[in-house]
């Protein structure tokens, strides 16, 4: 009898094992994708930057790139679900660039959370996952560690949600230095009145113990060439604090015409630590003169995007504006003004496909500072279209126009200039790679000029699908240059064409 009742009960529990795993369901979803990019300077001459004299005229970068995407989302109930994203492979080689495994550097999982519901008192979603307001402009994250909170009553929905954007520990426990972090908390109210019709008011706050090291205010005060330069990219020099706020629209009218806006503004403040009971001494107090002490900054920006465009089945037609503002600062009283939102957030807003996006890729000489999204000191307009002529087919185009907000004109190969009262905090569009490209003996212009883009998609299949896309950029007068003799040079047009073969599953 025992064994009976011994071998009943294993029945019942294997079956009530195989039922719970059949209630929940796991699905597998992903990418995978390789590009082949093309980028030429067919004017350019390996002469004008002293290089040694070469037959070959152009400069010339090509290289390849791919990456394979695996997202995993295991569903229990409508109530409960983990969802983990992984980066398994994301390699880059070819001319113009070292063979590069995983340029993810380790980071491989960009995803990790889990999300679940408490009827009535919303979801809740714990670990790491993306985070974006509006259209990102000031705040969007592709994973960051925190928590969120979020529920909707009606028309109306808010979302609470923490982060730790920053961990450094950069010393031992018994020093000041240790653990300086950076927190964020931020906040959004979505309102709907009326179907095909989103109002978002957002915003947030970032505490940085260390806004001169890796993370927190993102080249505000660390990654800003400006800043390098002057020595202050190194842990715990400074600490911030910084507000951001925003409001967005989303609209559509009689299912033809989509309205996309955003306003966004920052404003903050940091202070140094070196005058925390004389921690260490200021080696430029001697430089910036006798108002650097107590060394601190006032922190500002805004930026402005908009875009309208009609559709129906065939085609698409629209316009964009968007203007972000550039930094200000006098290094006599060490303000800093009109500083880039995007700095703080992780923008994955693309732009153009040169002048303000992501087709310049990781390697593109000319890329930075818009290689990674970051429409900083940028003011654009694009017109642009998108054609469906026969199934599986998309054919899409657009002009832009765009120039600097803040004036510009920073000379790299001069540092004393970083000292002189409201020196501009721009150098040349590509001196971020060179100090080649230097402005010296002209007044700078603000014009980066106009650009003309192109783009094929065919489905070969379902599920995979090849596009070309093409583009040149018609550089204005900023990105002149001073040529190894001393002369001053055109850029030229900058052309672009990446070949994209992705398959989704």
């Amino acid at each position: 009898m025992k064994k009976f009742t011994v071998a009943l009960l294993a029945v019942i529990v294997s079956i009530g094992v195989v039922a719970t795993s059949f209630a929940a369901e796991t699905t597998f979803s992903g990418a995978y994708r390789v590009r082949a990019w093309t980028e030429w300077n067919f004017d350019k001459e390996v002469e004008d930057f002293g290089v040694v004299p070469s037959h070959e005229d152009g400069l010339y970068t090509g290289f390849i790139d791919q990456r394979f995407r695996l997202t995993i989302t295991h569903t229990r109930s409508e109530y409960l679900k983990a969802v983990v994203r992984i980066d398994i492979a994301e390699d880059t080689w070819g001319t113009g660039s070292a063979l590069r495994i995983n340029d993810s550097n380790a980071d491989y999982i960009d995803h990790a959370y889990l999300e679940f519901t408490v009827p009535p008192v919303g979801t809740f979603t714990v670990g790491r996952f993306p985070e974006s307001y509006g259209y990102g402009t000031v705040f969007s994250n592709d994973g960051w560690d925190g928590a969120r909170w979020a529920n909707a009553w009606g028309p109306v929905a808010v979302s609470l949600s923490y982060f730790k954007v920053a961990d450094n520990v950069t010393a031992g426990s018994a020093d000041e230095a240790y653990n300086w972090d950076a927190d964020l908390v931020a906040m959004n109210l979505g309102i709907s009145p009326i179907e095909g019709h989103l109002l978002e008011v957002f915003g947030g706050v970032l505490w940085d113990d260390d806004a001169s090291g890796d993370g927190g205010v993102w080249g505000v005060l660390g990654n800003s060439a400006t800043w390098t330069a002057a020595g202050f990219n190194n842990p715990g020099y400074y600490d911030a604090v910084v507000g951001f706020v925003g409001v967005a629209y989303t609209g559509n009218i009689m299912d033809m015409i989509d309205i996309a806006a955003e306003a966004s503004w920052i404003i903050g403040s940091a202070d140094s630590h070196w005058y925390r009971g004389g921690l260490v001494a200021d080696p430029y107090a001697a430089a910036l003169g006798p108002n650097a002490a107590p060394r601190s900054l006032d922190i500002s920006g805004w930026n402005i995007y908009a875009d309208v465009s009609y559709y129906n089945d065939l085609f698409r037609v629209g316009a964009a504006f968007i203007m972000g503002s550039g930094q200000e600062h006098d290094w006599n009283d060490v303000s800093w003004e009109h500083v880039n939102m995007n700095f703080i957030s992780v923008d994955a807003f693309e732009f153009g496909r040169i002048i303000a996006g992501s087709a310049g890729g990781n390697q593109s000489i000319w890329g930075d500072p818009w290689s990674a999204n970051n429409l900083e000191n940028i003011t654009a307009i694009k017109g642009y279209f998108e054609v469906c002529p026969m199934d599986k087919l998309t054919v899409s185009g657009a002009v832009i126009w765009a120039k600097w907000t803040e004036d510009i004109g920073q000379n790299n190969a001069t540092r004393a200039a970083l000292f002189a009262p409201d020196s501009p905090g721009y150098p040349h569009p590509v001196a971020w790679y060179s100090g080649n490209y230097t402005y010296n003996s002209w007044e700078v212009s603000n014009d980066l000029g106009w650009e003309i883009d192109l783009s094929v998609s065919y489905e070969i299949m379902e599920g995979l699908t090849y596009s070309l896309a093409g583009g040149v950029l018609f550089t204005g007068d900023s990105w002149d240059y001073e040529k190894a003799d001393g002369t001053r040079g055109d850029w030229g047009e900058i052309w672009s064409i990446v070949n994209t073969l992705e398959y989704e599953f």
